[in-house]
């Protein structure tokens, strides 16, 4: 893959910079990667060389092209890092093979932005309201090392855009949480700097988004902002020391920095229980929290779903905090067994966030839901161990055939 034709354009709806990809192997996605924002952002926009590296080397790697070049000098420090990141994606995934990174217009340190400031990745999710309260009560609004921004990112879910523009309805949705989110950092003295991007289709399928695309993704957006920020925070996953492989990791943001912006991993010890206790007491962060996995756009004015796997798990975790009844972004202020009579555990498989809710449940009063959380559970693991003892047996017979 060859990236060229760095583009930086003013608009009316604010300010757009790309790139083009140019495929010398498999690749089929878009021609040109993208990241804009909004009119009072547009200064602090630029086609930083490596944000469109990042992007395109992951996506190199998902489609089999030889190698990755670029025409445009490229920090030092950067590549080094990359090339890490891409060993190590491949250490945890053999199929996707390391390609080698070609700066074809040399190296060349940039140099960050002066004074220093601070940013995080804020979607409203546990993780991201957690570092956003745990870090202002360490550093108050003013301290050099406080945040200053919070980045809103739109373009993460496949159908978030739809060819060169985001969708319609799914953008109606996106603009209401930014409206949510845009009054909880009113009250946290912060910016809120929104960004939409097409980086999502240069790798549409799930897996390789989770384990090869997301990290790179995300630190492509800090990277076209290193006009306006030096440190960008991005939330763990709430997993502590049990992280498994992930895109987005402790061992794989720090690496995709250059010498204009660092990345950090906010809270990576700390696990997702915690967390939503922290946002649990924090009324402002609660009035913005939006955690829901549902693909279809929700209707106007709802920000979760309250069905899907992680709504059913996170009003779980309120009640046991407390704090269902004050959780304005759920419809419902209670739960019911029934609710729970199809729930899967499917993003949770080593029960890490949903077999504490048992005891949990119990301890607040609430035995029948520990009932039935329980029940399905046991339903999950004994599906994990057919599924298992199936693929052991198909296995064993592909070895016999050998």
């Amino acid at each position: 893959m060859h990236i060229d034709d760095l583009r930086r354009d003013v608009r009316p709806g604010g300010c757009r910079v790309s790139a083009r990809l140019v495929a010398e192997g498999g690749y089929t996605g878009p021609a040109r990667v993208w990241f804009e924002t909004d009119p009072a952002f547009a200064d602090d926009l630029e086609a930083a060389p490596e944000a469109f590296l990042l992007v395109g080397a992951a996506a190199a790697v998902r489609h089999g092209e030889p190698r990755v070049t670029i025409d445009a000098p490229v920090c030092p420090r950067f590549v080094a890092g990359l090339g890490d990141v891409l060993r190590l994606f491949h250490a945890w995934e053999p199929a996707f093979r390391p390609v080698p990174v070609e700066p074809r217009g040399g190296l060349l340190a940039p140099r960050p932005r002066t004074p220093p400031r601070a940013a995080l990745f804020l979607s409203g999710g546990v993780d991201s309201l957690s570092l956003l309260r745990t870090h202002r009560a360490a550093l108050p609004a003013g301290h050099p090392a406080a945040f200053a921004d919070a980045l809103h990112v739109v373009g993460l879910h496949p159908d978030d855009v739809r060819g060169d523009a985001p969708e319609p309805e799914r953008y109606r949705a996106h603009l209401e949480q930014q409206a949510r989110l845009r009054t909880l950092c009113d009250a946290t003295d912060l910016a809120l700097v929104p960004v939409r991007t097409n980086a999502r289709a240069l790798c549409p399928d799930f897996h390789a988004w989770k384990y090869l695309q997301f990290g790179p993704s995300m630190g492509a957006v800090a990277h076209v902002l290193r006009r306006r920020v030096t440190d960008v925070w991005l939330a763990s996953h709430g997993y502590g020391a049990a992280q498994g492989r992930y895109s987005s990791h402790p061992l794989v943001d720090p690496s995709l920095s250059s010498g204009a912006v660092t990345l950090h991993t906010g809270e990576p010890l700390v696990l997702r229980q915690a967390k939503l206790e922290t946002v649990a007491a924090w009324p402002e962060g609660l009035a913005a929290l939006q955690v829901c996995l549902t693909h279809d756009p929700l209707p106007p004015g709802v920000a979760n779903c309250g069905r899907c796997e992680k709504c059913l798990r996170t009003r779980m975790n309120l009640l046991v905090a407390g704090a269902l009844d004050r959780a304005t972004t759920f419809a419902s202020r209670g739960l019911d067994p029934a609710e729970l009579a199809r729930y899967s555990p499917h993003s949770d498989p080593r029960g890490l966030f949903t077999a504490p809710l048992v005891e949990g449940l119990a301890r607040v009063g609430r035995p029948d839901l520990a009932a039935a959380l329980g029940r399905r559970l046991a339903h999950a693991r004994r599906k994990a161990r057919r599924r298992a003892s199936w693929w052991g047996r198909a296995l064993r017979r592909l070895r016999g055939r050998r």
